[in-house]
């Protein structure tokens, strides 16, 4: 059996131990191990529903038993950087950060200073995410980003909604279609959709001690995680 899943960080395992051991604690592979099938995990630390949308579209559908879906916080989105400029400016503001602490600036971000990836690819657009990486555009609206203003004078939570639940429907209509199982879970706390398993409760511990709804799940989290979705199954 093949299990195919698609999500953000959660389903990324992010936090769940070191990055190299991810995909050793992460609930999707502990799902796969218990049911015996192999794991395809296509998740994205920061994605948003636009991009597991995405990404589920590209994939060959025939090739999977089951597929389970995360789905994340509405107002995140993706743009496709077709120069490759947004990653020198998103390093250069990473930097700054640093500067701005009074921290010291890593060897890897120093590197990517010098020769910084600039290959045409999907940017993630992370409005209020609380860390180092944030929405960048390098356009400026009255010496504010484009994406700021977009956030601040354009966006509304409704037109996240109804992406939301254009995304939600075209995915599980699909996989109806095709007659493959799936469950469909969320971690924003105030999704409305039919989803099978809210994933943001205080159920699920949480990573280096904190408490719900903030960070993601801790090891015990992601067996628990586990241990829900294989009832639904």
């Amino acid at each position: 059996m093949r299990f195919l899943f698609l999500g953000d960080s959660w389903t990324h395992g992010t936090e769940s131990g070191k990055y190299t051991e991810y995909s050793k604690y992460r609930f999707s592979s502990l799902l796969s191990r218990r049911c015996n099938a192999e794991e395809v995990n296509l998740s994205i630390e920061g994605g948003s529903n636009h991009s597991i949308a995405r990404i589920f579209m590209e994939q060959d559908l025939s090739q999977f038993d089951r597929v389970f879906v995360q789905f994340t916080y509405p107002l995140r989105t993706e743009f496709f950087d077709k120069g490759g400029n947004i990653a020198k400016l998103k390093i250069k503001k990473v930097k700054d950060t640093y500067i701005e602490n009074g921290e010291e600036v890593p060897p890897y971000v120093q590197k990517q200073l010098v020769n910084p990836d600039i290959s045409p690819k999907w940017e993630r657009v992370l409005f209020g995410m609380i860390g180092r990486i944030k929405s960048i555009s390098g356009i400026m609206c009255d010496d504010v980003d484009w994406w700021d203003a977009y956030y601040e004078d354009i966006y509304q939570d409704e037109f996240g909604k109804s992406d939301e639940k254009l995304f939600f429907y075209l995915i599980k209509n699909k996989l109806k279609l095709l007659n493959i199982p799936h469950v469909m879970t969320s971690i924003d706390p105030k999704c409305e959709l039919p989803i099978d398993l809210q994933l943001n409760q205080m159920k699920y511990p949480r990573a280096n001690g904190r408490i719900s709804p903030g960070g993601h799940p801790s090891r015990l989290g992601h067996i628990l995680i586990c241990n829900d979705i294989l009832k639904l199954l």
